[in-house]
């Protein structure tokens, strides 16, 4: 795979880009789905239906391609916005949660916690089948 990747790169070849951007798209529905499962898993004994859990998903990433669609058009202030995205995502997913399962303070901060670690893990994998993917359909 590396030697691949140094190929390309060295020949100029941008199809590695053109099939992450075809692959990436698809992949984010099904990352909705495991978001989704994490919090079930997460709370489950709250007895949320899945499906409550894939509106709550579906609304989370919304917020985070309106945020991401924000930076695009502000490409040039891209160099502080980064930090502060991310640092208005960890808030609003706070908050978030703390009104669609409304536990203790305590409580929502540890779910909080392990939904963070949980979704920074699946990411994580879903990054590395996308680039599986894009090398296998090079």
């Amino acid at each position: 795979m590396i030697k691949k990747v140094i190929i390309n790169r060295l020949e100029g070849n941008t199809r590695m880009g053109e099939t992450m951007s075809k692959t990436l798209p698809r992949l984010v529905f099904v990352l909705i789905l495991f978001f989704a499962f994490l919090l079930k898993l997460i709370y489950r004994k709250n007895k949320i239906p899945y499906f409550d859990h894939v509106i709550f998903s579906l609304h989370f990433l919304s917020f985070f391609f309106l945020l991401f669609l924000i930076k695009e058009l502000l490409s040039l202030l891209t160099w502080w916005f980064n930090p502060v995205m991310i640092l208005l995502l960890l808030v609003y997913l706070f908050y978030a949660l703390r009104r669609a399962y409304p536990l203790t303070l305590w409580a929502t901060v540890g779910k909080f916690v392990l939904f963070v670690i949980g979704s920074l893990v699946t990411l994580l994998i879903f990054i590395i089948m996308a680039t599986s993917i894009s090398f296998m359909m090079i």
